[in-house]
């Protein structure tokens, strides 16, 4: 097969689509009509040879092949952008961060940054994996990024430092109609007898490390198969499992209408290690202004 020109701007309306799993909220985010986003993925459809997207009445979601795309894409989106910003005066570029995800609490820790200092200009990537994010770091792609170095499945590089910057409380969620749907809060030890679903398809080698060695200290049942698209995503498949329970972030949104509930997990709290990595070498201006923030 001869090689494919591919358009930055197609593949990014597939990613942002494919995140979301929905059309009208992806073409809000792009600033484009849903028609423009639709005749966008049509044609890297087109030029590919395959189907990216099931539409099936308001519902989308991914084939096997968008799947296998998906990853793939987000990189190339990423390089297009970091090649971009290299392009930029170095005094004028701003701080390249990835915090992960977009509910996860690296985000919410950038954002209190920006909104305290001003001067502080950041630009963040989401690669959703610690490891992709370490090898983006030693690449110069990113000046820092949030993850969890604690369950990495490699030690840390020598030329990489990280500073541990909090947790984030996790909760059980559940089917309103599952057994423990109706206390109040749970311990590990209510968990018993109850399997812990995670998905295997998108999680990161770290993400599984740390489930499951939650669920080993404390001598749950761990399911880790199928796959999620995001928080969002992962609500849907345990409301519509029914029997089904997994781990969910305090502060991750829950949609309006969902047959689930978050139940606060105490005696003891759950909480899924952040740290901030980076590279000593770098001398990005900001990078101290960034280091000092999180530190106060």
């Amino acid at each position: 097969m001869p090689p494919l020109d591919l358009d930055i701007a197609h593949v990014r309306a597939f990613v942002v689509a494919a995140r979301e799993l929905h059309f009208g909220r992806a073409a809000g985010k792009l600033f484009l009509s849903q028609q423009g986003l639709s005749k966008r993925i049509r044609r890297l459809e087109t030029g590919l040879g395959v189907g990216l997207f099931v539409r099936s009445g308001g519902s989308v979601q991914l084939t096997d092949a968008g799947r296998r795309f998906l990853a793939h894409a987000g990189r190339l989106v990423e390089t297009a952008d970091a090649a971009v910003a290299a392009s930029q005066p170095s005094a004028a570029a701003p701080l390249r961060v990835d915090v992960w995800g977009h509910v996860q609490r690296p985000l919410r820790l950038v954002r209190a940054v920006v909104d305290r200092d001003e001067d502080v200009a950041v630009e963040v990537s989401m690669r959703r994996s610690t490891g992709a994010a370490l090898d983006a770091l030693r690449r110069r792609e990113i000046d820092a990024a949030f993850g969890n170095a604690d369950d990495l499945d490699r030690p840390l590089p020598p030329d990489v430092e990280q500073r541990r910057v909090g947790g984030e409380r996790m909760h059980v969620l559940a089917p309103t109609d599952h057994p423990l749907a109706a206390a109040a809060e749970v311990t590990p030890a209510d968990l018993a007898g109850h399997p812990v679903w995670w998905p295997k398809d998108d999680a990161a080698p770290e993400v599984r490390r740390w489930v499951s060695r939650f669920a080993r200290e404390h001598g749950l049942a761990l399911e880790i198969h199928g796959h999620s698209l995001g928080p969002e995503h992962l609500v849907q498949i345990v409301a519509e499992a029914g029997d089904r329970i997994s781990l969910y972030g305090a502060g991750w949104p829950v949609p309006p209408g969902a047959p689930v509930r978050v139940i606060p997990l105490v005696d003891p709290a759950l909480l899924y290690p952040w740290s901030l990595l980076w590279a000593p070498a770098n001398t990005h201006p900001l990078l101290p202004h960034l280091l000092a923030a999180l530190g106060r």
